[in-house]
């Protein structure tokens, strides 16, 4: 279901969540993107990363929200 959600951002390319260990939860979802290409140079991964938690809060169950994002090639 959080694959889902990710997918329907107009930037996210490929996205795969797992979970991660969490010291308050037991464990908590861990978000690992592929973004699709930008033309802005300026853009910077921390924006894009808060900008897919927020579209994620905004269609998600708070505890479905992955609590971190890393970028890369799947």
């Amino acid at each position: 279901e959080v694959e889902n959600v990710l997918y329907g951002h107009p930037r996210v390319l490929e996205a795969s969540v797992v979970a991660r260990p969490d010291e308050r939860w037991g464990e908590s979802p861990c978000a690992f993107i592929t973004l699709k290409a930008s033309g802005d140079p300026n853009e910077d991964e921390i924006g894009i990363g808060q900008d897919i938690m927020n579209y994620c809060r905004s269609r998600l169950p708070g505890y479905m929200v992955p609590k971190s994002v890393v970028f890369g090639p799947l």
